[in-house]
């Protein structure tokens, strides 16, 4: 008695299992394979890996300065209010700066949860610069999913939440 490798294949061609059964079966969602994975795709003849998906691209904080005057670049600044943030960032995929030219509009919230203010931000040859000010006390973020808001799935960026606590 031999056993026969079975993918199971769910109804968007997608492998969800692979079955060693006593004897072949003929059913629709059961199909022998000798090489079958589990998320391959069955395109109505073979089976191959699903594509790569490709990483999203990453908006990275490269500069920061509070009033004319360089500050470490981490994932929190402090600041006192009345004070400009210039904030220099790179659109990039991997360590390539992607040469892209575009504008978005970056929501900066308060950390309890509502937008304070929005701000333009230009991307010219994959690099921005802008400035913001601070005129009140509190603790803000910048948040990827304020960030990717208004963008389709396949053009959400990645990016690690800033945040920026204003003092008196």
């Amino acid at each position: 008695m031999s056993n026969f490798r079975t993918a199971h294949i769910d109804e968007n061609r997608i492998v969800v299992g692979v079955y060693f059964l006593a004897e072949k079966i003929d059913r629709t969602y059961y199909i022998f394979s000798d090489t079958a994975q589990i998320g391959w795709l069955y395109d109505g003849q073979d089976f191959t890996p699903p594509p790569e998906q490709q990483p999203k691209p990453k908006v990275v904080i490269t500069g920061l300065e509070v009033s004319g005057t360089p500050a470490t670049v981490s994932s929190r600044i402090i600041i006192n209010a009345g004070q400009a943030l210039t904030v220099s960032a790179s659109l990039m995929a991997g360590e390539t700066v992607l040469p892209v030219t575009d504008t978005f509009a970056m929501p900066i919230s308060r950390v309890r949860g509502d937008v304070d203010q929005t701000v333009r931000v230009d991307f010219v040859n994959g690099s921005a610069n802008f400035t913001v000010n601070f005129p009140r006390s509190g603790e803000y973020a910048v948040l990827p999913e304020w960030l990717n808001m208004h963008l389709p799935p396949e053009q959400q960026m990645d990016f690690e939440a800033f945040y920026i606590s204003v003092t008196k």
